[in-house]
């Protein structure tokens, strides 16, 4: 039997909603091919863990690794270069550390490295860059590995992930970011409201994280204030539309995959 990690978390109140989706979502995935998935589970620190037997399962990895993402079991599986996609634990004035499952190793993007890649961070405070480019905790991020010490990976954004974040701070549209409720959850309750025609676009970059986009003339803030006390979710963050004249450096990024939607979408 072989056992994958999965980019996905599972937490909070609503988890078994969100452990039912997963189930289904990588069984529709994996239909059509020589495999089984026995169970799709919850392990260490609450990702989830995809159980396949079968002829196939090399099959399998590669469709789950395409529209979710597989997560190292052990640090050995780095490498210099290597793609990795994982979460963010917290932004700090030294980097931005992240959460690629393994325990007791580190993910950061240097501050210095940031820097060169989001070029407005240079002029933004810590709260401002957190808003602006969504660095809250959960959101789902996608890096390359630079460098690979005892406990510490040093790694920068992924070409496309900027891509993709700079297209969404400089859209002109407000966005908002929940996490611990399912897309279904969010869509039933918006769906009984004035709020129902705000909300432009629904991304799901996770099973428990959804990404809204809002009509830019929408009251974000009293928005926000509704979701909390409508929906209760078990994190919350926004970002309001903003102009600059600095572009994101994709200095020494590699052009692979390059899709439109973000490439940890969950689809």
């Amino acid at each position: 039997m072989l056992v994958v990690r999965l980019n996905q978390r599972i937490y909070g109140p609503y988890g078994l909603d969100g452990l039912r989706v997963l189930r289904n979502m990588v069984k529709n995935m994996l239909n059509g091919i020589e495999v089984e998935v026995s169970e799709v589970a919850v392990g260490s620190r609450g990702w989830a863990e995809a159980f396949l037997e079968g002829a196939d399962t090399d099959v399998a990895v590669r469709i789950l690794e395409e529209c979710i993402g597989v997560l190292p079991r052990k640090p050995d599986e780095f490498s210099k270069g290597a793609l990795l996609k994982g979460r963010v634990l917290t932004l700090k004035d030294d980097g931005l550390y992240v959460d690629v499952g393994l325990e007791n190793l580190v993910v950061k993007v240097p501050a210095q490295t940031l820097r060169g890649q989001l070029l407005d961070v240079r002029s933004m405070g810590l709260e401002e860059a957190r808003r602006a480019y969504m660095l809250y905790g959960e959101f789902p991020v996608e890096l390359y590995v630079e460098r690979l010490c005892r406990k510490t990976v040093e790694a920068r954004l992924s070409w496309r992930w900027l891509r993709w974040v700079e297209g969404m701070a400089f859209s002109g549209l407000s966005q908002v970011y929940i996490t611990g409720l399912t897309l279904r959850r969010v869509k039933r309750a918006l769906g009984k409201t004035r709020y129902r025609l705000a909300v432009l676009e629904y991304r799901a970059l996770g099973v428990l994280e959804i990404l809204m986009a809002l009509d830019p003339l929408v009251d974000i803030e009293r928005f926000s204030l509704w979701l909390r006390k409508t929906l209760n979710p078990l994190g919350l963050g926004f970002s309001e539309p903003f102009e600059s004249s600095g572009e994101l450096a994709y200095a020494v990024q590699d052009e692979v995959g390059l899709t439109v939607s973000p490439p940890f979408q969950i689809r």
